[in-house]
């Protein structure tokens, strides 16, 4: 065992037993003499010599007889080491979290006693019988308390809602007085080495590069390059508190155009709270700390945008004018925007689930508008010259009309280079999802080539009315027989030939 870990665990013992004697008998219970008899190694000292059948009882206090058994192991326990230990590379790697985020000594040390409840059995142990309860994965104020030998009255002050470990996600309380570190901090403290750049590098990740060029968002106008004035002016400025929201309906680019926004300016994009401890789905604690953590390291490296993707799930309630639903604090949240040391690109598909009090926060918002024919069309293009599959225009132009977002394009253009490169192939999974996503079904395609779909048409008017309006004359009438004032005013646009068509086309087959 590492000196260090050794050493503290001592210290954790001894205060254990300074609790556990203050009474009148002056002996504590048979369950912390057992677990004081179980680690003597840990504690790097020799086993008491008594009958380990004493302490299998699980009730009441230990007899004085065997309690003075446990005298020289104490001693050898409360022996100070010549020289102090280096601390080890889980301690260093607290060090370096509690700096980064600034905590206060008292929240530092609750912090290191809770991450190490949850990496070390004996020391969650050890809380479960200062609790005189049973191992849940959870520990209190009690026996946080003990372990940091700081008072109740104090550490529950540390531990409310409004203080840092809380405030900053660190912390969880699941069950009104029961707490657990997050998993972001436990991702970090499972980390292996201690070297800063190296913690900055796990935590941040190599960043993805952009799929899509700067002309590709020309459809946002002035709004983009605004953005990227702002940006770029702040992180030359190193300037604090800018936030620039990305928002509109789901496959309009926003995550793509926050990468190729940051590769234009020649800043790194750090996407915050992705996933959580190996690799879970992260809950709102997780995201926040996960926050906190980012924008303290993008604040020393440099050229560095903070990207919260789906920044609804963060906000959702903090706004609420009713205090009792509220999800967290509303100054907090609020403090959280306004003090960012990086800036920060805040995306989402629901804005109006931000609150108002935090998007008055924001320095510059956005809008992404579903892209035009003429963007899909270069996307797909490009899309298939990275793909390596060859289209001719006439199967581009065609791609161009399907609403597809850029990732599920992309991952029809993979499905049919991997089905062999047809053309119809592309099309044909693009749109099985674009259906799915609406809740229609996918339309057929013959085999020589693009089937008429009635979807893809737009008219001014009911399209089905028109066509029964058509055909129902008794004779077969011509799409181009109207005729008077009122029959001009109802005439089917250029859009609405195809449809028209394929119904008098239909009504007139003869049967087979």
């Amino acid at each position: 065992m590492d000196r260090f870990e050794r050493d503290l665990l001592r210290a954790y013992a001894l205060k254990a037993v300074a609790h556990g004697v203050a009474n009148r008998a002056r002996r504590p219970s048979r369950a912390l003499a057992r677990w004081l008899f179980e680690q003597a190694e840990a504690l790097g000292v020799a086993e008491p010599v008594i009958d380990p059948d004493v302490l299998e009882e699980r009730d009441g206090r230990i007899d004085r007889e065997t309690w003075a058994a446990f005298a020289p192991m104490l001693a050898r326990v409360r022996a100070p080491a010549r020289t102090p230990p280096p601390p080890s590379n889980l301690e260093r790697r607290m060090i370096w979290l509690c700096e980064t985020l600034g905590l206060g000594r008292r929240d530092a040390d609750l912090l290191r006693a809770g991450v190490r409840f949850h990496l070390f059995k004996r020391v969650e142990e050890l809380c479960c019988i200062l609790e005189s309860g049973n191992p849940r994965g959870e520990f209190n104020v009690h026996s946080l308390a003990i372990l940091s030998g700081a008072e109740r009255r104090q550490v529950g002050e540390v531990l409310q809602p409004g203080r840092p470990l809380r405030l900053l996600g660190l912390l969880d309380d699941h069950h009104g007085g029961d707490f657990a570190v997050s998993r972001t901090v436990l991702k970090i403290a499972r980390l292996e080495g201690s070297d800063p750049e190296r913690l900055r590098g796990v935590l941040v990740g190599k960043p993805r590069r952009a799929q899509l060029a700067w002309e590709d968002f020309a459809h946002l106008g002035e709004a983009a390059a605004l953005a990227e004035r702002v940006l770029a002016g702040a992180l030359a400025a190193r300037a604090e508190g800018i936030n620039v929201l990305l928002y509109g309906p789901p496959g309009t680019g926003k995550t793509e155009f926050a990468r190729t926004l940051a590769e234009r300016i020649g800043a790194k994009a750090m996407f915050v709270g992705e996933s959580g401890a190996e690799d879970e789905e992260p809950d709102r604690g997780d995201r926040i700390a996960a926050y906190a953590v980012a924008r303290s390291l993008a604040a020393r490296a440099g050229r560095t945008l903070l990207v919260i993707d789906e920044a609804d799930d963060i906000f959702t309630g903090v706004d609420d004018d009713d205090a009792a639903s509220r999800a967290g604090s509303k100054v907090f949240m609020n403090r959280l925007v306004e003090r960012t040391a990086a800036p920060t690109l805040w995306i989402t598909n629901h804005h109006d689930q931000i609150g108002a009090a935090v998007l008055r926060r924001m320095t510059l918002a956005v809008r992404f508008p579903r892209p035009g024919t003429p963007v899909r069309r270069r996307i797909v293009e490009r899309i298939a010259r990275r793909r390596k599959l060859r289209l001719p225009a006439a199967a581009l132009d065609a791609l161009a009309g399907v609403r597809a977002a850029p990732a599920v394009m992309d991952l029809a253009v993979r499905a049919a280079k991997l089905s062999g490169g047809r053309e119809n192939d592309v099309r044909r999974a693009a749109l099985s999802i674009v259906a799915t996503l609406e809740g229609a079904p996918a339309p057929a395609l013959t085999a020589g080539g693009f089937a008429f779909d009635p979807a893809l048409s737009a008219a001014d008017c009911n399209l089905a009315r028109l066509a029964d309006r058509v055909t129902g004359g008794g004779e077969r009438a011509s799409p181009f027989a109207f005729t008077g004032r009122r029959a001009r005013a109802r005439a089917p646009t250029l859009a609405t030939w195809p449809r028209a068509w394929a119904w008098m086309w239909s009504r007139s087959a003869p049967a087979t």
